[in-house]
């Protein structure tokens, strides 16, 4: 199942920077340097969101490399941190 949420997340703008701006390749770097995804996933992923304009197209990768993807997210817990109630518990913050 491709998770809408984790290509949300992929695109993180209506429109896409070079492949040289650090934060839109943060989680995919974060996957590679966890060793979840091979440099060259890791490079053909990259192209890939970098060239959608659109969560929607970032849906369309190819198949081998979603799985790669899915893979990587479910381990490191994307979906779940996505999908959890925000906490009611703040900490030391103090609303006024």
């Amino acid at each position: 199942m491709r998770s809408h949420h984790c290509a949300a997340l992929l695109h993180q703008s209506p429109i896409q920077e070079p492949l040289t701006d650090p934060t839109q390749m943060k989680i995919i770097d974060e996957m590679l340097n966890l060793d979840l995804l091979t440099h060259e996933q890791h490079l053909q992923i990259s192209a890939w969101i970098a060239r959608s304009s659109s969560p929607e197209e970032i849906l369309q990768m190819p198949p081998q490399l979603w799985q790669a993807v899915e893979r990587a997210s479910q381990t490191m817990g994307i979906d779940e941190d996505l999908l959890r109630p925000p906490s009611l518990d703040a900490g030391d913050v103090v609303f006024n």
